[in-house]
């Protein structure tokens, strides 16, 4: 299972208002997955979530890589 493979942190980043996949199913990941946290993004969707907001996105995916390498 790929749960039992991952050797860093685990950052799920899901957006409040997304209708297409619930925030429950993040929260599941999260229980399942060691080391798993999830950033739930308000007044956000399934796009917005990155669309309009690309630069906050970016630098979201910046600081998880950084504290990934840093822990390795």
């Amino acid at each position: 299972m790929v749960k039992n493979r991952l050797k860093g942190e685990v950052t799920v980043i899901h957006g409040e208002d997304d209708e297409l996949i619930p925030v429950e199913c993040s929260y599941n990941v999260q229980s399942r997955v060691p080391r798993a946290r999830v950033n739930v993004v308000k007044n956000k969707d399934h796009i917005t979530i990155v669309v309009g907001r690309q630069q906050a996105f970016a630098r979201e995916l910046e600081e998880i890589w950084n504290n990934n390498s840093t822990s390795n």
